[in-house]
């Protein structure tokens, strides 16, 4: 990679991608998940958010978002077994990643499995899903 004199979109992502691939490496030898958040840019600046997570034993990871789910089950009318389960849901996998308590509308995070894109759901379309 050549010497950086701007940022811009395209330089931010594929620099992401190259932090993010050495870093995984030492997260691989130590254990840990990375999760990137997002970021923003100037053209003298880029940041963009890590997190470092302890795998659960069945490999998922207990996020915020995982954890309140866990705890905020019953009160948004889902179980915390709920939590990663799997449900089909406009012909594609989805799956129950955790819980935004404070979003009244749509507080259910879902993933899908094929894009790997997050979404926000409201509870009783998950609980029809998960029935």
């Amino acid at each position: 990679m050549s010497k950086i004199t701007a940022f811009n979109p395209q330089l931010c992502n594929s620099f992401r991608k190259q932090v993010l691939a050495q870093l995984q490496s030492l997260a691989d030898q130590s254990g840990v998940v990375i999760k990137d958040g997002r970021g923003s840019y100037s053209p003298t600046e880029y940041t963009f958010k890590l997190s470092f997570f302890v795998p659960e034993s069945d490999g998922n990871v207990l996020t915020p978002e995982a954890q309140d789910l866990k705890d905020y089950a019953n009160t948004f009318g889902l179980k915390p077994s709920d939590l990663f389960r799997e449900f089909e849901y406009g012909g594609e996998t989805c799956k129950v990643m955790g819980l935004k308590p404070n979003r009244p509308k749509f507080p259910i995070l879902i993933k899908k499995i094929q894009s790997g894109k997050m979404f926000k759901f409201n509870e009783e379309l998950v609980q029809r899903c998960l029935k």
